[in-house]
């Protein structure tokens, strides 16, 4: 790693009660369930092996639980960004795929086929690049040659990887991100990479899927 890389450590939150329910959140505002707490708790303890200059999360208060365990296990502040939350998902919240397509079936065909439509009510997906790309623009101007973590959500962070590698977005889970999964970039002047994803060794038996 050069001087002036950056290492993303990307920290996706615990789970709630709709993650283990199959059901989107987006950015319904949950705590952490029982399960999820185990699962920060272990990714806490997994960034306390890293030497981290700066924790930031997203203002969701899943997110900003698990930040608060990592700030402790860290000794380092969580400093809470908007951009980081999570796509909103309008009147799809709170469902399953299945209901949103009995009861939404056109709107979910134009979401399928292109990338670029909106969830009934729901962040428009170029609003949601705009601020995933001013997000990775300041911190590779702030933490140049230095390793920050970011706790967030699952559509937020595959839209965060995708644009860093310059991959056409995609609104379906490209990649899979197990909740209290931890994924690394490496940003460059030459190049970014994917380090690795969805390491989720640290979780044990309390891992989850979605």
């Amino acid at each position: 790693m050069t001087d002036a890389t950056l290492r993303l450590l990307l920290a996706r939150h615990g789970e709630t009660t709709l993650n283990s329910a199959h059901r989107i959140i987006g950015s319904t505002d949950l705590p952490l369930s029982n399960a999820g707490r185990q699962q920060a708790d272990r990714l806490a303890r997994r960034l306390a092996l890293e030497r981290l200059d700066a924790l930031y999360a997203s203002p969701l208060r899943r997110a900003v639980e698990t930040a608060e365990l990592v700030a402790a296990a860290c000794g380092l502040p969580a400093q809470v960004d908007e951009r980081l939350r999570e796509t909103d998902f309008g009147a799809w919240e709170g469902l399953s795929m299945d209901e949103v397509a009995r009861r939404d079936a056109a709107a979910l065909a134009a979401w399928q086929a292109d990338a670029m439509a909106a969830p009934t009510g729901g962040e428009p997906p170029a609003r949601l690049l705009a601020r995933v790309d001013a997000l990775l623009s300041d911190l590779r101007g702030r933490h140049a040659g230095q390793t920050v973590a970011l706790v967030a959500h699952g559509g937020l962070f595959q839209a965060l990887i995708l644009r860093a590698l310059n991959l056409p977005y995609r609104n379906d889970w490209v990649f899979m991100l197990y909740n209290g999964s931890l994924s690394e970039l490496s940003l460059a002047a030459v190049r970014n990479v994917a380090v690795y994803l969805n390491d989720s060794a640290h979780l044990g038996p309390v891992n989850a899927l979605a």
